[in-house]
């Protein structure tokens, strides 16, 4: 049965899988197209998970529209027009869903960013009014400490005080 199946028509194992719901039909034909489509499909997409998708959604395709091909249809040119169009849609969304999943990471890292912003404009003014009311010695240190990022040992060396002595006016 398998010799005899690769030598029929096309539109006879169409008509087969349509009349009367052939599976050995339907197999025949995806066994004779498959290479085809799954080749066009890789073309147009370039990624072999996403061509393998679209090879299948073809040929769910050709399933359900069987019933209205014709005889004279020259199923390789229906097979590689529908392959490329369902692999060219199937580029188009993953675009657009790349696009859309970008403009979205954006705007978390603005708002991760405005959010930064917002506190420091909350603590902006409250920071020099305690930076002020600290007694000169525990500002400089504080100053040194973590506006200049220096460690406590550079700050204390820098006051000509000890490292646990920075460490303490820091504390406080």
């Amino acid at each position: 049965m398998e010799e005899k199946t690769n030598m029929t028509p096309d539109w006879l194992l169409l008509r087969r899988y349509a009349q009367e719901d052939s599976q050995e039909a339907f197999a025949a034909l995806t066994a004779r197209y498959l290479n085809l489509v799954y080749s066009v499909c890789l073309r147009e997409v370039h990624d072999p998970d996403v061509a393998q998708d679209v090879t299948q959604a073809v040929f769910l395709l050709l399933a359900r529209t069987a019933p209205a091909f014709r005889s004279k249809t020259a199923l390789p040119g229906w097979l590689f027009r529908t392959a490329r169009f369902a692999a060219q849609n199937a580029r188009t969304r993953q675009q657009r869903r790349r696009h859309y999943e970008e403009k979205a990471a954006q705007a978390m890292q603005q708002q991760e960013e405005g959010a930064g912003d917002a506190a420091w404009t909350e603590i902006e003014p409250v920071l020099n009014s305690a930076l002020a009311a600290l007694r000169e010695g525990e500002r400089a240190c504080v100053l040194l400490r973590f506006f200049q990022g220096l460690s406590f040992a550079e700050a204390g060396a820098a006051l000509g005080l000890s490292e646990e002595a920075a460490r303490k006016r820091v504390t406080r």
